[in-house]
């Protein structure tokens, strides 16, 4: 694993940080990537940024990213919901309706609330990993 070292030589007029005996980088992306660390993964000292590995950095950064994708999924469904709720069917001549006269039939909050307290199926704690894996693999046309 890389870690970044703490010791910079000289390149020029630029300041270049070794990672591994073959890679370097310089400050201003040892800057970018501390300033993504505090910005995005809550760290708070260059000793935090410094123990983390290359590989670790792209991991959490790529973490980072699915969940920029989960809140854009969230705002979207929101979205959705949104126009959905306002849905109306026709309730004779020229007259509409709306889709969901209540709340209720357009969310059961305690239908979802059992949903959630019924007991769960014993499972390996990786049986949803192994899932998702399977599911991938799968539409990726790769089945092992």
């Amino acid at each position: 694993m890389h870690r970044i070292d703490e010791k910079s030589c000289r390149d020029g007029s630029q300041t270049t940080r070794k990672i591994s005996n073959e890679d370097t980088f310089s400050d201003n992306d040892y800057e970018n990537i501390a300033v993504n660390c505090f910005r995005y993964l809550n760290f708070k000292t260059l000793d935090e940024v410094n123990r983390l590995t290359i590989k670790e950095y792209n991991l959490h950064m790529k973490a980072v990213r699915l969940k920029e994708v989960d809140t854009e999924y969230h705002i979207h469904l929101l979205a959705f919901n949104n126009f959905r709720v306002k849905a109306k069917k026709k309730a004779g001549r020229n007259k509409t309706r709306p889709v969901y006269r209540t709340f209720k039939k357009f969310f059961d909050y305690e239908q979802r609330i059992q949903e959630v307290l019924k007991p769960m199926e014993k499972t390996s704690q990786f049986s949803d990993a192994s899932k998702f894996i399977k599911e991938r693999r799968e539409a990726n046309g790769r089945n092992l």
